[in-house]
């Protein structure tokens, strides 16, 4: 990922209070192994972490209900805007360990490794988040 990319933000008809956070969450479709570890293929295991402006500046996907303990009303303008150079999510660390010897290389090419959503709230982390992620 680049280190900030563009979104669109889905603004709601009534106002965004000034006090409001944005809130992540992110989850994986690939199957747990134990220790925050996802297999991604027969070889290889993974632990994914995605970078977040806030208290807890790298949390182990999957997360829920993370603050960024910001808010500049997220570039809001009813009904949607585009928000460029958004930043979280677009760094993190990913960490891999071999299930079994590798002979002749794998390929880990173009395999979604996890998807993260925002959402903006006032009064505590929303329920239910947003299902279309913004970066996947």
């Amino acid at each position: 990922m680049p280190d900030r990319y563009d979104g669109t933000v889905y603004c709601p008809n009534s106002r965004i209070y000034d006090r409001a956070l944005t809130y992540f969450k992110a989850t994986t479709d690939l199957p747990p192994v134990g220790n925050n570890f996802y297999q991604l293929n027969e070889y290889v295991d993974i632990k994914i972490n995605f970078e977040i402006w806030g208290p807890n500046p790298l949390p182990t996907v999957p997360f829920s209900d993370i603050p960024n303990n910001r808010n500049n009303q997220q570039g809001c303008r009813v009904p949607s805007s585009p928000k460029p150079h958004i930043s979280s999510g677009s760094s993190g660390q990913l960490t891999f360990r071999l299930r079994k010897p590798i002979i002749n290389g794998v390929s880990l090419n173009g395999q979604s490794l996890a998807q993260m959503y925002a959402m903006v709230s006032h009064s505590g982390a929303p329920k239910p988040m947003a299902q279309s992620p913004f970066l996947n």
